[in-house]
């Protein structure tokens, strides 16, 4: 994960999704100094997933998947936070100079809206994939709902697509 450790939301939502998925699961935090992941979302992942903590791109570059974050500048209200927001809002651009950097078959994300963390250069790159991402929110979310809420989803909805969502999300945590 690339970008703002320590207010973004999604990228706490995923590392404790990733550390509950059950797999050998390596997170590298790559976030500017001061950015970093707090310490009570580090102690809810421990002995659950391997953390690397860093403030260097270089130690993601054989990342399987990357999700990429924004320094989002409305935490940065006064002006020596703005000061600070200037010094670090660029650290991590993903270009394709950067991309290249990455093996061919790694898969970048985003939550998006993105700023100017993503290249939009990168948008054709067969790597990334925030648009199908955010194409697909919708329906995994609807997926996961019904997955907690119904005891056997299948029964209710078997012919629906939902259900067939359900089946694929179930297939990769399998």
């Amino acid at each position: 994960m690339v970008g703002d450790m320590k207010f973004g939301r999604t990228v706490k939502s995923l590392a404790k999704l990733l550390a509950t998925a059950g797999y050998n699961n390596t997170i590298i935090f790559v976030a500017p100094q001061g950015l970093e992941m707090p310490a009570e979302t580090l102690a809810e992942l421990e002995g659950r997933v391997e953390i690397i903590q860093t403030d260097s791109l270089e130690d993601a570059y054989n990342a399987n998947v990357v999700y990429w974050t924004r320094v989002q500048k409305e935490w940065f209200t006064d002006n020596d936070l703005l000061e600070f927001y200037g010094e670090i809002k660029d650290k991590f651009i993903l270009t394709p100079e950067i991309a290249d950097h990455f093996p061919s078959d790694t898969i970048f994300m985003h939550p998006l809206p993105r700023v100017n963390e993503i290249s939009e250069e990168i948008d054709t790159d067969p790597r990334a994939l925030y648009f199908e991402q955010m194409a697909n929110a919708h329906s995994i979310r609807m997926a996961l709902l019904s997955a907690m809420l119904v005891e056997d989803p299948y029964k209710k909805i078997e012919q629906s697509r939902l259900a067939k969502i359900i089946a694929g999300f179930r297939a990769m945590f399998a």
